[in-house]
């Protein structure tokens, strides 16, 4: 046995005409008057070669520059003042340059290194530590930052994959694939 349920309609209406019956007026419009849309808007990626491979020079100094930082932190603690100023500035810079859609994974490098200078700057001033006493837990501190450090190899080899494939131009955008961007398997 079927069983079809309808509502039950009042012979009177109550509360006027239903609103249900008049479109809205505040709705978003789908029509645009000489445009047709596409059921994915793909948006204008706009990164320069050059700002791509500044920054990611910058990604990859700060990397290979970790390890002979941290060598030297362990032989003399007072080196960390001159590669502590570098690698802020250095972190600084890349944040800046990798604000664009392609470069964001490059802040997974800036943004930590930054943060680990602060940090042992911090340590150091509230302890007032003198550099015979922050030679074991800051070089120690920094090796182990250098080690963890290097998996940012990883995002350096996929965004510059990524960036490879930047548009700069409307005309080359209506040739864009963006099945580039699909993950690396």
């Amino acid at each position: 046995m079927e069983s079809t349920f309808e509502p039950i309609k009042p012979a009177v209406d109550l509360f006027g005409p239903s609103d249900h019956d008049r479109p809205n007026p505040y709705a978003v419009t789908t029509f645009l008057p000489g445009k047709e849309l596409h059921p994915v808007q793909r948006p204008r990626l706009a990164v320069s070669r050059r700002r791509s491979t500044v920054a990611q020079f910058l990604a990859g100094s700060m990397l290979v520059g970790t390890l002979p930082a941290a060598v030297a932190a362990c032989i003399k603690i007072e080196t960390i003042v001159a590669s502590g100023g570098i690698f802020g500035v250095l972190a600084i810079l890349l944040m800046g340059l990798a604000l664009a859609p392609p470069l964001l994974r490059l802040q997974a490098i800036a943004a930590p290194t930054l943060l680990f200078v602060l940090t042992v700057f911090v340590i150091i001033n509230v302890n007032s530590w003198s550099p015979a006493q922050a030679r074991i837990p800051v070089s120690s501190l920094c090796v182990a930052f250098a080690m963890a450090i290097q998996f940012g190899w990883f995002t350096i080899v996929h965004t510059s994959r990524k960036a490879s494939h930047v548009v700069n131009s409307s005309e080359a955008f209506g040739e864009f694939d963006p099945s580039v961007f699909a993950p690396v398997k």
